[in-house]
């Protein structure tokens, strides 16, 4: 493979052709492509990964994806305290006074969506 001459391209080694590396584009490679982050020059951009407890299909700059209302996680791919039941995360609604696991309002439920008792 010859060395590539255009700033931020790479040499693709089966086809010597130069090439933007993985998920990025411009005139200079210098950008990430929709739905990915963290640009390393002559790496490439990684795919955020969202999941439908996404808001959206883009993540921020550290690949944290904006998360529903019940979801959390970098990727928004587990339920939150006071939900269970992923990927439908759904409110525990257990009721503050005689549940085992609260705080702050927010109890905790088993997979179920079953409440611990006191």
């Amino acid at each position: 493979c010859d060395r590539c001459e255009k700033p931020g391209h790479i040499c693709d080694p089966d086809t010597g052709r130069c090439l933007c590396p993985r998920l990025t584009f411009g005139e200079h490679c210098d950008r990430c492509r929709p739905d990915s982050y963290n640009l390393i020059p002559g790496v490439g951009c990684k795919p955020c990964g969202c999941t439908p407890g996404s808001t959206r299909s883009q993540c921020d700059y550290n690949g944290q994806c904006p998360c529903r209302a019940g979801y959390e996680g970098l990727r928004c791919d587990r339920c939150a305290p006071g939900y269970y039941g992923y990927p439908k995360c759904k409110p525990c609604n257990c009721h503050t006074g005689g549940t085992l696991q609260c705080s702050y309002g927010i109890c905790h439920c088993d997979p179920s969506g079953k409440c611990p008792c006191k």
